[in-house]
């Protein structure tokens, strides 16, 4: 099935982008090695994987390959993609991966829906005391979110001040 790009899918756009200078060296690897590995698209052509790829392509003037993501859990498809393999904070990852999980409808109520935080890949005590706070900021101050994950503001600062404006 040969699928074009539409755009990019709402859980990938969690995860930021690339800096300017990494995504001109990207492209440049493209330009001169070629796209090694392929865009992971939805069935309807939004982007899971790859939009650095992809951006990094256009850039280049390379036509991308892509591949239809055949499984049936976006939202650990994008976690596993991403959260591993960036060069993200403990925080950031975790922020992240919590817009993504609430986003998919895992947080109800002040928390986790059962056996969400267990099925990330990442789990050492660290990572789930920053998935289980960013989930925290998510609850009492959302705003905050956007600033962690681009590295403005540690995920340590978010939490207090959500815990603030909870108390």
């Amino acid at each position: 099935m040969t699928v074009s790009i539409t755009g990019v899918h709402p859980y990938a756009e969690k995860f930021p982008m690339l800096g300017e200078a990494e995504l001109a060296e990207l492209a440049e690897s493209i330009a001169e090695n070629g796209l090694r590995n392929p865009i992971v698209l939805t069935p309807d052509g939004l982007i899971l994987d790859g939009r650095n790829r992809s951006a990094a392509c256009e850039r280049a003037g390379v036509s991308p390959t892509t591949i239809v993501y055949e499984g049936d859990d976006l939202a650990e498809y994008v976690i596993d993609c991403n959260s591993s393999r960036r060069h993200m904070s403990t925080g950031a990852r975790a922020m992240a991966t919590a817009l993504v999980l609430s986003e998919d409808g895992r947080r109800g109520e002040g928390r986790w829906r059962r056996g969400t935080v267990n099925q990330i890949s990442d789990l050492s005590d660290g990572y789930r005391v920053a998935l289980n706070n960013a989930g925290i900021i998510l609850d009492h101050s959302p705003d905050l979110a956007e600033q962690v994950i681009h590295g403005n503001l540690a995920l340590d600062a978010a939490y207090r001040r959500a815990c603030d404006a909870r108390d």
